[in-house]
């Protein structure tokens, strides 16, 4: 069995042996290499697009959590300020009791002379928050009688007035020229269970 020699090839079907292999290659790289760019490149825009909505999300809850520690301090500011302006008692008989005691002081001061005082009623608004009304008759002038509404509605506290009744006594029935019968029902707003 003979083998049949191979001509040595020449420099030119050399480049093109070359040429051809190169070509090939390339070929072979480019039909492998660019689907495999092209998805590579997919997922990292589609990583980038993941990790920016991702940061944004997180600007959103650090200004959101700026935004609500504000919140929360303006709610904290307003609770103490109303705070201050309640009657704080351990149960509904001490905030009645405490609530009599305000508006029968803020009679004294106007000058009114007490007839009655009497503790009505607890409404309430939502637990801990209550509003005691206390019930108050006297009799003054009208200077008195405008100091103690004022005193009412512009006091320390929030006190709102629920009802009120102003009548003149008459002279001739054995009452003084000039003076007035008040009746007023007060309302305190208060919070039980906390001690003052």
């Amino acid at each position: 069995m003979s083998l049949a020699r191979v001509a040595p090839l020449s420099d030119r079907d050399r480049r093109a042996l070359r040429v051809g292999v190169l070509g090939i290659f390339t070929l072979w790289t480019l039909l492998r290499g660019i689907p495999a760019i092209v998805a590579w490149t997919r997922l990292e825009r589609a990583s980038t697009r993941q990790l920016l909505g991702e940061v944004e999300a997180h600007r959103r809850v650090l200004t959101n959590g700026v935004g609500i520690e504000r919140e929360a301090d303006q709610l904290r500011a307003t609770w103490e300020a109303v705070h201050v302006r309640l009657l704080a008692a351990p149960n509904t008989a001490a905030l009645l009791g405490g609530a009599a005691g305000v508006v029968s002081g803020w009679a004294e001061q106007a000058r009114l002379t007490l007839g009655e005082l009497a503790t009505d009623r607890v409404d309430t608004l939502s637990l801990p928050m209550v509003v005691g009304w206390v019930r108050l008759t006297g009799e003054g002038d009208l200077e008195s009688v405008v100091d103690l509404l004022q005193r009412i509605e512009h006091g320390t506290s929030d006190a709102r007035i629920g009802q009120l009744r102003i009548e003149a006594l008459d002279a001739r029935a054995g009452g003084s020229a000039g003076r007035l019968h008040v009746e007023v029902r007060v309302g305190m707003p208060g919070i039980i269970g906390e001690t003052p």
